[in-house]
């Protein structure tokens, strides 16, 4: 199970990293810099938490101990995300560039899932 979580986690590193590089590049041709700049925050910290959250609950799994770790962790990553979308309060197309990011992260997942499906043989 540990080659197969490592495997994923690795596969969402790079579906996130091209997706989020080719989608910022052509954001900042159409919208602008800054926008294409945060809109790639919000994906690099929704791989993070993600990246974070799936090596704690493997590390949980194998270990069978520290059941209180994952939702400590998860309360910490989550007022981390907020808090980095506070700074972009000021002006509400920063934190839609930052929300999309994010939101840009479960995208991705969804076509990684599609795309390495294999259906019910």
């Amino acid at each position: 199970m540990s080659k197969d979580v490592n495997k994923f986690l690795n596969e969402m590193i790079k579906y996130d990293l091209y997706g989020g590089i080719i989608l910022s590049l052509i954001l900042s041709i159409t919208v602008n810099t800054k926008f294409s700049i945060i809109y790639f925050l919000g994906i690099i910290v929704s791989l993070a938490n993600f990246f974070i959250g799936g090596k704690i609950m493997k590390n949980m799994l194998e270990k069978k101990r520290g059941g209180m770790l994952f939702p400590i962790s998860g309360l910490i990553r989550i007022l981390i995300i907020v808090g980095i979308a506070v700074l972009f309060m000021s002006k509400l197309i920063n934190l839609i560039a930052y929300i999309t990011g994010y939101i840009s992260h479960f995208v991705f997942l969804t076509i990684y899932w599609v795309k390495s499906e294999k259906g019910s043989d």
